[in-house]
């Protein structure tokens, strides 16, 4: 993890939670009830936000704040992804 990234969760007083997808993986419309910090730290991922179908891609170095309830969707790059995030209130 990048220097920034980590920077990033310390300032907001987080503590990241690693995972890893391979290429092509699907995650289904979902929400959830806290906000969430994700930074992408290796590969791609495509976020697709609800209503409205706003497309948000990630590449390295890259992050999104999700806000609690936010319904979105995503898939993993052709190179898959590696990513870091946290929930907060």
């Amino acid at each position: 993890m990048s220097g920034h990234q980590v920077d990033r969760f310390a300032q907001a007083g987080l503590e990241p939670s690693p995972w890893e997808a391979a290429p092509g993986t699907m995650f289904g419309e979902h929400a959830h009830p806290r906000a969430k910090l994700l930074t992408c730290q290796a590969g791609s991922i495509r976020f697709l936000l609800h209503p409205g179908d706003e497309v948000v891609e990630l590449r390295e170095g890259d992050w999104i704040q999700l806000p609690a309830g936010q319904a979105h969707s995503a898939v993993a790059g052709p190179g898959g992804v590696r990513c870091a995030e946290a929930f907060h209130d």
